[in-house]
């Protein structure tokens, strides 16, 4: 199988079954925000956020040096599954013994409780790291992507269930410990390779310099995204955090759907391209995702209101509005979103880190200095930095590769501008006084319907040779 059908093939499973992952996870969390009240709601999603920030730690370019290597050899991916375990470990401790402990006398005794559970969550998700980073490189995605369905699914069903039996905020913890030990024995059970405890310090000098640059960029990755919650969180309280996350769920949801599974496959992609057929394959890439992306997220943003009503009720209805502000960042979100991957696939991984300080910054800048503005001007100041950032992020990695933000936005603009007018006249729709939005679902069916006929119609006559591209490239990746 060529190269490209190899990529087409991770490509198209990890998003059929990130597909029904996404779905059945979204399912799982209206179900969840429906039994539970915001405020508990929020307080679980705030432990979660504060363990996906120290885990980051075991970013330490596993998958990509693994993966990007011309041979593997069990001795230095057993050093590299030491390492992150020894790492694992040490966050456990630092969660149970330091950071539980001042939550407790600081913020919430309950959240206190709930991180020293969540505790152990990083040493099972470093036992399967390695063997995941095997598979990936092997093309063996139809297995991995059974093993995230299976486990996302099974850690669901047992948050469910435990909700209806009002367990509160700990049936989402047992959920997530179920979820991890499904996963973590089932990678173990289907890779090839067993792993030792054995560290060969000859390897250390390697995945130290290869993992430092790319550890930093997950580090500034979490901030530059999840800043905005954790301010909300500290300032704002449990309750303003949940109707923050529940805003910025469903856009969530679309970017690990289809961008994620794309972003993970440009590592083997494009780091086996040169020159000028790397950046037209990112650029493939980038028409692909913004035709499909970038009018589902803006009209997320553009029926948010009867979204939320419908799906989880009036108690979240602040929500909504918090959710079309965000959605206005897409098309600056999306056209940026690869260039770090890129960076990486060509083998500089330190300019991929100048791009995520770059964006760090003005994440981080933006949303404190919008603090005295409410939630509301937070947001708004993040979809600012977006774009702010946007040509300047493409300038340093113009001094790397021959790419241009020029360039980028000649293969996306058509999708840009249907987009946003199709998200202008779902709105002017809902700004008129209908008798038959009384219903929520019908006003949901009607923005959606009117935003596909309008983003396809203004495609189909003022953009169609760009129309007839992205079709074309999409039928190809078959070939």
């Amino acid at each position: 199988m060529s190269l490209k059908r190899k990529s087409a093939a991770a490509v198209l499973w990890n998003v059929l079954t990130s597909g029904f992952g996404q779905f059945f996870s979204f399912v799982v969390f209206i179900l969840l925000a429906r039994l539970m009240s915001v405020e508990e709601f929020g307080l679980v999603g705030f432990a979660f956020l504060i363990v996906e920030f120290v885990s980051i730690f075991l970013s330490i370019g596993v998958s990509q040096n693994l993966i990007r290597r011309d041979e593997w050899t069990d001795e230095f991916a057993s050093t590299y599954h030491s390492i992150i375990l020894l790492v694992a470990a040490g966050i456990a401790l630092l969660l149970a013994a330091a950071v539980a402990p001042i939550v407790y006398f600081s913020y919430s005794e309950k959240l206190a409780y709930i991180l020293a559970a969540l505790a152990f969550i990083p040493i099972l998700d470093s036992l399967r790291t390695t063997h995941f980073a095997k598979m990936q490189r092997e093309f063996h995605n139809k297995r991995l992507a059974y093993i995230r369905l299976t486990s996302t699914t099974f850690g669901g069903c047992v948050s469910i269930a435990l909700a209806f039996f009002e367990f509160g905020a700990w049936s989402l913890v047992i959920g997530r410990f179920s979820q991890s030990i499904f996963a973590t024995f089932a990678t173990n059970f289907v890779s090839d390779f067993k792993a030792k405890f054995h560290i060969e310090k000859t390897h250390i000098k390697e995945i130290v310099e290869f993992g430092k640059p790319l550890l930093y960029m997950a580090l500034l990755g979490f901030l530059s995204g999840k800043t905005v919650n954790m301010l909300v969180g500290v300032f704002f309280g449990a309750s303003a955090f949940a109707l923050l996350s529940m805003a910025r769920r469903a856009p969530q949801i679309l970017i690990e759907l289809i961008i994620n599974p794309l972003n993970k496959s440009l590592v083997a992609t494009l780091s086996r391209l040169e020159g000028e057929q790397r950046v037209s394959a990112l650029y493939r890439v980038l028409r692909i995702a913004c035709f499909v992306i970038l009018p589902a997220y803006l009209g997320l943003g553009a029926v948010s209101e009867p979204f939320i009503l419908l799906f989880v009720g009036e108690n979240w209805i602040d929500s909504a509005f918090l959710m079309s502000i965000a959605s206005v960042s897409a098309p600056g979100l999306i056209v940026g979103y690869f260039l770090p991957m890129l960076m990486v696939s060509s083998g500089m991984p330190r300019t991929a880190l100048h791009i995520k300080i770059t964006t760090l910054v003005a994440s981080i800048s933006a949303p404190v200095i919008a603090i005295p503005l409410g939630i509301e001007g937070m947001v708004a100041a993040m979809v600012f930095v977006t774009y702010l950032t946007l040509p300047i992020r493409f300038h340093i990695a113009s001094r790397k590769v021959d790419i241009s933000l020029g360039g980028a936005l000649k293969s996306v603009y058509p999708f840009i501008i249907s987009s946003l007018l199709m998200f202008a006249s779902v709105k002017y729709l809902y700004s008129l006084d209908i008798n038959m939005m009384d219903s929520h679902l019908i006003e949901l069916t009607a923005g959606v319907l009117l935003g596909a006929v309008v983003y396809l119609t203004i495609l189909s006559i003022f953009f169609n040779r760009h129309l007839f591209t992205v079709v074309n490239e999409i039928k190809n990746l078959r070939k």
